[in-house]
């Protein structure tokens, strides 16, 4: 069965209209709650790697908004999910490469060196 040009103008209303809700009732207060915990462990991760798996959770619910408000202007029809599959289309979260950049990566910091003198 094929969709007639109506049936298609009313997905086109009521996915955005499904995805707002969903970001005003649901991404927004989880985001808001998360915060503090996210806030919290972020220097543990130094220390635990744990943490650091469980704050890239958190980051993925924190950053999920930005994924709902991008699914409401794109008019998607797919749950726009805070954790999208590898192969999955490009999500709002490709950007920031959050597997490889946050992840798999040591924290590394070498402090500046300063010349003092004529050197």
């Amino acid at each position: 069965r094929t969709e007639t040009m109506g049936e298609a103008e009313q997905k086109k209303i009521l996915y955005p209209i499904l995805w707002a809700v969903l970001l005003v009732c649901v991404a927004w207060p989880i985001s808001y709650f998360l915060v503090p915990f996210w806030v919290t462990l972020l220097p543990l991760e130094i220390l635990f790697d744990i943490v650091r798996s469980a704050n890239l959770v958190l980051f993925k619910l924190i950053i999920w908004p930005k994924e709902v408000a991008k699914a409401v202007v794109d008019a998607r029809e797919t749950f726009p999910t805070p954790f999208p599959r590898e192969n999955s289309a490009k999500s709002a979260l490709d950007p920031l490469d959050l597997r490889g950049q946050l992840a798999d990566k040591p924290y590394e910091y070498e402090p500046p060196k300063i010349n003092v003198g004529n050197n």
